[in-house]
């Protein structure tokens, strides 16, 4: 696999595979999250909860460093949006737009986006992101 850009941003579906990962593959996360090699914003956090409140307990229940989203990431994210052919609608699937967010944090840095594989192929059409599925990102361990 190429090398792609770190640290590694976690998407919604990321954080729900996480949930539902094993206790082997969860530490592996939490591990990275320690050392920084894995980024969760605050804003992905917050509409995980919403979207599954019982997985969000047990995820909440550790403690790791969340990133606040900049106004550099929602200049970024408008961006895409507009000068993009909208490979995913303006809104998320819980409505606060969250994959045109966290395109517009992994251009910042450039980082790599972990998703699902639904979410790969979509994040994919926007030029220059870096995308690796949840089971891609285990496999690097």
């Amino acid at each position: 696999m190429p090398k792609r850009p770190l640290p590694f941003v976690f998407d919604l579906q990321a954080v729900r595979l996480w949930s539902e990962a094993s206790g082997n593959e969860a530490q592996i996360v939490l591990g990275d999250l320690e050392d920084e090699q894995v980024l969760i914003f605050n804003r992905v956090l917050n509409e995980f909860a919403k979207a599954y409140p019982d997985s969000a307990v047990l995820i909440k229940a550790h403690d790791f460093p969340k990133k606040r989203v900049t106004e550099e990431h929602r200049m970024s994210a408008a961006a895409l949006a507009e000068s993009s052919n909208a490979t995913f609608g303006r809104k998320g699937p819980y409505d606060q737009c969250i994959e045109w967010c966290v395109a517009g944090i992994a251009c910042c840095g450039p980082y790599t986006i972990v998703t699902d594989d639904r979410r790969k192929s979509l994040y994919q059409k926007v030029n220059g992101l870096s995308v690796i599925t949840f089971e891609e990102y285990l496999n690097l361990h």
